[in-house]
């Protein structure tokens, strides 16, 4: 199966489950990007996790990151953005292998480092109105 089939597969899942899509709360447009060692992670999925969702919402909004690192998160929509909100973010960046001619993906060239909502530090503050995120830096060594 090809690796953006897998990864968009799981931004559906997310804006299937959401129920009436014109409820809930406000969706605020986001833009960030993601380097690995300075370098843009292609292909990273970067997972937003809300820490003070409203009355008990759900909504996980997904990216995942272009050849040059930029992403814009998903909601509802592709590329709607995420509620206001506090959220810790993770980062999982597979390694694209190929398989006839089709892209896997493979383990976590992060090794996991970043995968963790309890231990990834890394954050994200979405306000109303347009949202441009600092670059996520990341390394790959411990």
């Amino acid at each position: 199966m090809k690796l953006d089939v897998i990864l968009f597969s799981v931004v559906g899942l997310f804006a299937f489950g959401c129920g009436d899509e014109t409820s809930g709360p406000a969706i605020y447009p986001i833009s960030g990007k993601v380097l690995v060692d300075g370098r843009p992670a292609a292909k990273a999925q970067v997972s937003f996790h809300a820490l003070n969702g409203p009355g008990g919402e759900t909504l996980q909004p997904i990216a995942i990151a272009e050849a040059d690192g930029s992403f814009r998160p998903s909601t509802r929509f592709s590329h709607d953005g995420a509620p206001a909100g506090n959220y810790v973010v993770t980062v999982v960046w597979p390694k694209v292998n190929l398989d006839h001619g089709e892209e896997v993906a493979g383990p976590d060239l992060l090794r996991g480092k970043y995968s963790d909502p309890a231990r990834s530090g890394l954050t994200a503050t979405i306000k109303e109105g347009e949202n441009t995120l600092p670059p996520f830096q990341l390394k790959t060594s411990r």
